[in-house]
């Protein structure tokens, strides 16, 4: 972890957050938020770079609700590890077409590691984003678990895909 503060989501401590993204909004860049295994029905937009540290990635659980991105990324730098991604909806309609446990979007330099993306039409969605780290990630997919578009320079280490693949558009 860094120097920055810590913020914690759940749990029974005093000033303990509710949501994942009430602790984002409050944090800066390089802070911590560390959040307590269960299940968190949200999706959430990171546009700062932190750490997003979950206790244990097969109880700490981010629930998208059925369709749409769970966790978007638009901020360069971002650490995150230790969840399961779901939910984000199957399927072809215009609602659940795209979804993705993870859309990294125009950003940079991220580590995402020891996930577990299911129940998705795509586990990590990149678009334009560069220098990522992406491993020993489990990924359950409809379409892809791993999606790079107009993507450079990204290392792919470790990861298990069932039921998808992975695919490379116009990247390297």
């Amino acid at each position: 972890m860094t120097d920055g503060s810590i913020y914690y989501v759940g749990g029974i401590g005093p000033g303990n957050f509710t949501t994942i993204q009430s602790a984002i909004d409050i944090a800066s860049d390089n802070d911590t938020v560390f959040v307590f295994s269960g299940i968190y029905y949200e999706k959430i937009v990171i546009d700062k770079s932190i750490y997003l540290i979950g206790e244990n990635k097969y109880t700490t659980i981010i629930d998208a609700g059925g369709n749409g991105d769970a966790v978007k990324i638009i901020a360069d730098g971002l650490y995150l590890c230790n969840f399961t991604i779901q939910h984000t909806g199957i399927g072809n309609t215009r609602d659940v077409l795209e979804s993705s446990a993870i859309e990294i979007f125009s950003s940079n330099f991220h580590v995402i590691e020891n996930v577990i993306c299911k129940d998705t039409n795509y586990g990590i969605w990149t678009d334009y984003s560069d220098n990522n780290l992406i491993c020993d990630n489990i990924f359950y997919a409809h379409y892809d678990g791993i999606s790079l578009d107009e993507s450079k320079n990204n290392i792919l280490r470790n990861n298990s895909m069932f039921g998808s693949g992975l695919v490379l558009g116009g990247s390297s």
